[in-house]
C-alpha cells in the first residue's frame, strides 16, 4: 500500500516537471511572420483603439509594445510602407495579436491592408509545422 502511494506520487510528480517543461518550451516558440510594413503599421494603430477587459490589458501591452520596438528598428526605418519584411515573433503573442483583432472595427478603405496582414498571421500561426 505504501510503494503503491510512493510511486503515485513519484509519478504524478514527473508528469508535472515534464508538463511543465512543455509548458515553457510552446511560452517561447516562435514564428516567422513576413508581412507590409504600411499594413503592420495600421494594425498597430488600431490596437490603440481596440477595447478590451481589465485581465487582458497586461497582454495587449505586450503585444502594443512589442509592435513599437518593430516599427522603430533601424531594419523599418530604412524601408519604404509598401516593402515586405520577415520577422520572429512569440508565437502565444501572435495568437493573441490574431484573437484581438476579431474585435477590430477597420474603415474599408483599410479592409484589403487589413485582410492581407490578418492572412500573413494566420498562415504564420497555423501553416508553421
Amino acid at each position: 500500500m505504501v510503494k503503491q502511494l510512493i510511486r503515485i506520487i513519484f509519478l504524478t510528480l514527473v508528469l508535472g516537471y515534464f508538463t511543465a517543461q512543455s509548458h515553457s518550451q510552446d511560452q517561447n516558440e516562435k514564428i516567422s511572420l513576413t508581412m507590409v510594413i504600411g499594413d503592420f503599421a495600421l494594425i498597430r494603430a488600431e490596437f490603440d483603439e481596440i477595447e478590451v477587459k481589465a485581465e487582458e490589458i497586461e497582454a495587449l501591452l505586450a503585444i502594443q509594445n512589442s509592435m513599437d520596438r518593430i516599427l522603430t528598428s533601424p531594419v523599418v526605418l530604412e524601408k519604404s510602407q509598401h516593402e515586405t519584411l520577415t520577422v520572429d515573433i512569440i508565437k502565444a503573442m501572435a495568437n493573441n495579436m490574431y484573437l484581438f483583432m476579431d474585435r477590430m472595427m477597420v474603415k474599408g478603405s483599410d479592409a484589403k491592408k487589413f485582410q492581407r496582414f490578418r492572412n500573413n498571421l494566420k498562415t504564420a500561426l497555423f501553416d508553421s509545422k
